[in-house]
């Protein structure tokens, strides 16, 4: 005699196939971010010549060194690698950080800016009309000399041309000679023409422990004046809100059909004295969620299926 099946699940089980499919082709949170450096793979010591092992915006293989290439230089000594690296709550991290720092062994020339670079062999060309840089700092280890105001100081950058202009964010000595001038954060951008560099001073102070600094340059259509617009310590995921601080140049990101884009990053740092630094995550997008990302949505995703098979079993008759 012919039995018919008891308690079949079948169509359940499709259900929770298609979850897992769902969860398998979901987009990344990261679909619109250009150059991605975590510090992943790097070893204790000098940074420089240590390679990324980022495949955004790098070919994989790119080692980070001094000006014009020179990984020996000494104004690359003054940057270091850890395999511990920062955290900041929501955001997602990986691998190790840059130690920027200054000893009495490389306090020899305190006027020039030190920098290590990291230069793409794969760049992306044709800026947008904004940009989004981002990056953690810890600045814990850095204090103010009394009345210094030779504006010291660290700052972060994406390489916006090859071999030439930088554009970027960092913090420094600044005219009140003070701790909190001292950690007072800038922009980096060019004003009048696109060989004059400046620093345009905000009024936001980094505040002890890691911070997230959210770096948006936008030029609508192409033309007219760059506004520059921060955010420090926003939380990740969240929409994109009003910015801490906005100021105006010139000059900036522009949009001519080819020199312009995403040629890589660089750090510079110019202390006066003994001080450290950690950087760590720095990315460059054309969107405020590529530079300040959460779990991907595959992660979710597969959250929600477990809940979803938990049900299912915990309804099963039996």
């Amino acid at each position: 005699m012919k039995t018919t099946p008891q308690n079949v699940h079948f169509p359940k089980t499709i259900l929770v196939l298609c979850a897992m499919c769902a969860m398998a082709f979901a987009p990344l949170a990261s679909a619109t971010l250009i150059g991605y450096e975590s510090f992943d793979g790097v070893s204790n010591g000098l940074l420089a010549g240590q390679a990324t092992q980022s495949t955004i915006g790098f070919a994989g293989t790119e080692t980070w060194t001094g000006p014009s290439g020179n990984a020996s230089a000494q104004q690359a000594r003054s940057f270091s690698a850890s395999t511990s690296g920062l955290t900041f709550p929501g955001l997602v991290t990986s691998g190790g950080n840059a130690e920027a720092y200054r000893t009495t062994t490389f306090n020899d020339n305190t006027t020039t800016p030190h920098r290590a670079e990291l230069s793409s062999s794969t760049p992306t060309t044709n800026t947008p009309d904004e940009v989004f840089f981002s990056a953690l700092i810890n600045a814990d280890g850095y204090t103010a000399r009394e009345g210094d105001t030779s504006l010291h100081g660290v700052e972060l950058r994406f390489l916006h041309e090859s071999g030439g202009r930088s554009l970027g964010f960092g913090f420094g000595g600044a005219s009140g000679g003070d701790e909190t001038a001292a950690k007072t954060l800038f922009v980096r951008g060019f004003d009048g023409n696109p060989s004059t560099s400046v620093r345009l001073e905000s009024d936001l102070v980094l505040a002890s422990g890691t911070n997230l600094v959210v770096l948006s340059i936008a030029r609508p259509g192409g033309s007219g004046d760059n506004t520059y617009s921060l955010w420090l310590n926003p939380v990740p995921g969240a929409p994109q809100g009003t910015p801490d601080w906005q100021g105006t140049l010139n000059w900036g990101i522009v949009v001519d059909g080819g020199s312009q884009g995403f040629y890589g990053f660089d750090m510079t740092q110019s202390f006066n004295g003994i001080q450290s630094v950690l950087v760590d995550e720095l990315r460059f997008g054309t969107s405020y969620d590529a530079v300040s990302p959460i779990p991907e949505p595959g992660t979710l995703v597969l959250f929600g299926v477990l809940l979803g098979t938990l049900a299912v079993f915990r309804r099963r008759p039996r």
